[in-house]
């Protein structure tokens, strides 16, 4: 019988998670806690398999739970149930060496207990001894780790719309089998934001030399090719960062890996790319300008004096460059950024608008309806 108990401070919460779990054979909810403190005096008298805990809660955080469960319970299974979905959470979870990492909004019985036993079997090998040893592919916290982020994107043939086809593609399906694969091959840690690509934490051993961990990472992305394309019906484009030591970076690192990734487009045969250095001109520096400040009400005087371009000129060459004028693509990155944040049923059309930087709810409906083809309510059912 795999024990658990969960803690977190929201009630509706709690038995919203517990129920789940009732008659899942084989996993028992020993104990549902409010706060911290009180999980962690439970556990001095009665041990149990894996902690379900929230981050944000009043009294102890979350992480303070987390880090006291690893110091005094090496073998207990840590999964994190959160409503945020962003660098930051995925960051912390990451350093934290939490064994997994999901989302309250797209919980089920049937991810939630996949997920559970998951980590209840992968720490039975470790407290028998017969687990894997350590190698490149191995999701922990460790100085001698060096990290690259890889940005997922998938496509149909025979147009390659990269992003159209992801926006469209069965995506709980794609974070199981994703999460499966890299679990299986000790790849790396699968993260699936709902603003945004889908990206892993690739991770080596530092003291490898740097040719075998290049050759590690064209191993394991062809790997990931192959069973991707074999049951599912996309392609796959990869872009890959440059290595880093310090988890911090991971979302600079993650910019790096989509730009290689849009190299795609002018190298459709190849599906891998790794990042390279180059100076960014006046309108990659307005691309990341706008990009960083997507939900302000950014002007075209504004982002043009950011590139030292008077407006003409800026215009001229982000048309050419884009194939867009600057409002399109402006309302097409925030229209991506929308249709990220209707994933999340909780969230009002109004809270959305003022979450993407739209300066009224009609106006990001029109927008959205304009951009996409689609109503935003027939996007929300699909």
């Amino acid at each position: 019988m795999i024990e658990i108990i969960i803690v977190d401070d929201e009630m509706l919460s709690r038995i919203g998670i517990q129920s789940l779990l009732d008659g899942v054979r084989d996993i028992h909810v020993a104990q549902t806690f409010d706060n911290a403190r009180e999980a962690l005096t439970y556990l001095e008298r009665k041990p149990a398999d894996i902690l379900l805990t929230d981050l944000e809660m009043t009294g102890m955080h979350g992480m303070d739970l987390i880090r006291e469960v690893k110091k005094r319970y090496e073998e207990m299974g840590i999964l994190i149930l959160s409503c945020h979905n962003d660098f930051s959470y995925a960051r912390e979870a990451l350093m934290l060496d939490a064994d997994g990492y999901l989302l309250k909004h797209e919980l089920n019985t049937e991810l939630l207990e996949e997920e559970i036993r998951k980590i209840y079997h992968k720490k039975a090998k470790k407290r028998l001894g017969d687990g894997p040893a350590p190698n490149p592919g191995v999701a922990a916290h460790n100085p001698d780790l060096l990290y690259r982020v890889g940005v997922l994107r998938f496509w149909r043939e025979p147009a390659p719309e990269v992003r159209r086809a992801e926006s469209e593609m069965d995506r709980t399906m794609a974070v199981h089998f994703l999460d499966e694969l890299l679990s299986r091959y000790d790849m790396g840690t699968l993260f699936a934001p709902s603003k945004g690509d889908m990206f892993i934490v690739f991770q080596m051993k530092q003291s490898l030399p740097q040719s075998e961990r290049q050759n590690y990472l064209t191993a394991a992305a062809a790997r990931l090719k192959t069973d991707i394309e074999r049951v599912m019906s996309f392609k796959i484009v990869l872009g890959i960062s440059r290595e880093f030591a310090d988890t911090k970076e991971i979302p600079v690192m993650y910019r790096e890996a989509s730009r290689a990734a849009d190299d795609f487009f002018r190298s459709p045969g190849s599906y891998l790319f790794f990042y390279q250095e180059k100076p960014a001109d006046e309108i990659e520096r307005a691309m990341d300008y706008i990009e960083e400040r997507l939900e302000q009400n950014l002007t075209l005087a504004e982002i043009a004096g950011n590139s030292n371009m008077s407006v003409p000129n800026f215009c001229k060459k982000f048309k050419a460059r884009t194939g867009k004028t600057l409002v399109q693509y402006v309302n097409d990155r925030k229209v991506e950024s929308v249709k990220g944040y209707l994933c999340d049923n909780t969230l009002s059309l109004s809270e959305i608008a003022e979450k993407t930087g739209f300066s009224n709810e009609n106006y990001m409906v029109r927008v959205f309806k304009k951009v996409t083809g689609m109503t935003v309510t027939d996007y929300r059912r699909q």
